[in-house]
């Protein structure tokens, strides 16, 4: 028997070196299938910006600060990423994997 339903994309763990500044993207807080707030980016504030996050990423951990574990969900992560605005930061972020197929 042939199930039509596809598994769930492969996630990869990254760490992502930022600037100092702006994270240059609109996040918003999603949940996880066991609760937990999730911090997603939605999309880019400039399309054209060559800045490593891309949409649909969870942004999990801004130096070493679960944000999962935050009180305040998407605004204390607003309050967090502009304390850490004007210094060099480290994100950890899960990424779904894309699979592409060439059909030549």
């Amino acid at each position: 028997m042939v199930s039509n339903s596809s598994p769930p994309p492969p996630h990869h763990l990254l760490s992502i070196p930022l600037p100092p500044g702006p994270l240059g993207v609109v996040i918003e807080q999603g949940t996880s299938a066991d609760g937990q707030p999730l911090c997603i980016v939605s999309d880019k504030t400039d399309a054209e910006s060559a800045f490593p996050l891309q949409a649909n990423d969870v942004i999990v951990s801004l130096n070493g600060i679960n944000l999962s574990g935050l009180e305040g969900g998407g605004s204390a992560w607003v309050r967090l990423f502009q304390a850490y605005a004007t210094g060099g930061r480290n994100l950890m972020v899960q990424r779904s994997s894309i699979i592409d197929i060439d059909d030549s």
